[in-house]
């Protein structure tokens, strides 16, 4: 049984499943660039962290058993910071070697044009604006709770 391309996305959304198998590139492409960036951003912010934690539990300010519970406390304000700047950068990143590579001009080459791309880019920073959402509006709150309580 065949089924035409149309039928199976519709006119208005994704025109071929060429698009769906472009998104997912693209995509991994930048969730990858931006994992590695979060990644060691957060292992250098989480550092600066613990320094500072350790400084104060030798000068007896804080309980040294707690110096893991209170940085893990800490994660969702740092995750809330690093996520949207390490999306902007991969993507910068991800479209970047997406130039040099000469797949733009591919693409424009056989229609794919930049609203296309924009909207793809669209759709990964709508799910990075609500994870970062989450980590703003309900973790870090819980977070902050627990630091407090701690103390």
């Amino acid at each position: 049984m065949l089924i035409h391309v149309e039928l199976l996305y519709g006119n208005d959304g994704w025109r071929l499943a060429g698009d769906l198998i472009l998104f997912r590139y693209i995509s991994l492409e930048v969730f990858k660039a931006m994992s590695v960036i979060a990644l060691v951003v957060l292992v250098i912010a989480t550092g600066s962290r613990l320094s500072a934690y350790l400084g104060d539990a030798a000068a007896g300010k804080m309980n040294s058993e707690l110096l893991g519970l209170i940085l893990f406390y800490r994660l969702p304000g740092l995750l809330e910071l690093i996520i949207p700047v390490s999306f902007f950068l991969a993507i910068m990143i991800a479209h970047g070697r997406l130039a040099v590579d000469n797949e733009l001009t591919v693409l424009k080459s056989t229609g794919f044009g930049e609203p296309r791309l924009l909207k793809m880019t669209l759709l990964q920073g709508l799910a990075i604006m609500i994870v970062t959402a989450i980590l703003a509006l309900w973790l870090r709150p819980l977070a902050e709770m627990g630091t407090q309580a701690i103390k």
